[in-house]
């Protein structure tokens, strides 16, 4: 067996949020899930990020980035695989 490790940056992150987002995406969710799928939840990313910042907030462990309503949940992904899939 073998741990993996993935450190991300502030400074990366916040400067290309939808790149080590879809980086980050990829480690967790490997094969399991399509490209298109990390994609979108990259795109997710980046998006709330924007909104955070535009309301000065910039940090990632924000409370609003723990507890507000713009996480995408296992059922939005699944939605995501299903619609992807026709």
């Amino acid at each position: 067996e073998r741990l993996e490790i993935l450190t991300i940056s502030m400074d990366r992150l916040q400067k290309n949020t939808w790149k080590v987002g879809r980086r980050a995406f990829d480690f967790v969710l490997g094969p399991y899930v399509s490209d298109n799928v990390k994609d979108y939840l990259a795109t997710r990313l980046r998006n709330d990020y924007r909104r955070r910042t535009r309301h000065g907030n910039s940090h990632i462990t924000s409370s609003e980035a723990r507890y507000g309503n713009s996480l995408v949940t296992s059922s939005e992904v699944e939605e995501k695989e299903r619609l992807l899939s026709y």
